[in-house]
């Protein structure tokens, strides 16, 4: 007797993992498949809740979420790729690699008063060297991102993302009273003799819209709308 309900309890064990396995491997392939709201939608909450103009860029192609294309999380971390950044999207050419920030996380970093400024400007500062750092004039800074400042660093990588993608540029803008921004793309050696080609698009693509205040009305409705599909 005492044997016959140990078998039934290892039966019903095994049942029970298998179902929880199940149920794990649907949610895996659930949270992977909505691991990012499509583009149009992320750029319609930027819009409305973050005061980020944000657009795909002339020339170039969002890339979904499991596609070979993307970056695994090695990948992303040996190209200098933080966690602010959230869609990639890929040049025609393949030469350049730009991925768009997480415009909800910069801003809840922005209203919790989170130290964001990248480490390369506060050690530009501390050496009093720039050396690829580009400070842009202030007039400069408002006609391509509509900020108040702007900078820009480039690099060559230690070593080349996915044997190809080599060298690396990063913007960090600031506008009073709103949340910083970044940008970042990647290149190839061809690509970088076609940097301001890149550049020029990627201007023309993302930046601060010229009238808007913070709501936390509008954020969390926009919010709820990002991730409901509606």
């Amino acid at each position: 007797m005492k044997d016959l309900f140990l078998l039934k309890f290892i039966r019903v064990n095994k049942l029970i993992s298998t179902v929880l396995a199940l149920l794990l491997c649907v949610s895996i392939e659930g949270v992977a498949q909505s691991l990012l709201p499509d583009f149009h939608r992320y750029a319609r909450f930027a819009g409305r809740a973050t005061g980020f103009v944000v657009k795909t860029p002339d020339g170039f192609e969002v890339v979904q979420q499991g596609q070979d294309a993307c970056w695994i999380p090695e990948e992303r971390k040996a190209g200098g790729v933080t966690p602010f950044y959230n869609y990639m999207l890929l040049s025609d050419d393949e030469e350049c690699v730009a991925f768009y920030p997480d415009v909800s996380a910069l801003t809840l970093a922005w209203l919790g008063g989170a130290k964001t400024e990248p480490d390369y400007i506060k050690q530009a500062v501390e050496s009093g060297t720039r050396e690829g750092l580009t400070v842009y004039a202030a007039s400069d800074a408002d006609q391509e991102f509509g900020a108040d400042s702007v900078w820009l660093f480039e690099k060559n990588l230690s070593e080349a993302v996915r044997g190809r993608y080599a060298y690396s540029a990063e913007w960090y803008a600031i506008k009073d009273g709103r949340p910083c921004l970044f940008l970042m793309c990647v290149l190839t050696a061809d690509g970088l003799k076609r940097k301001e080609v890149y550049f020029e698009r990627l201007y023309r693509s993302l930046g601060y819209k010229r009238k808007w205040t913070y709501s936390q009305e509008v954020f969390d409705r926009e919010t709820l709308r990002l991730h409901t599909k509606k």
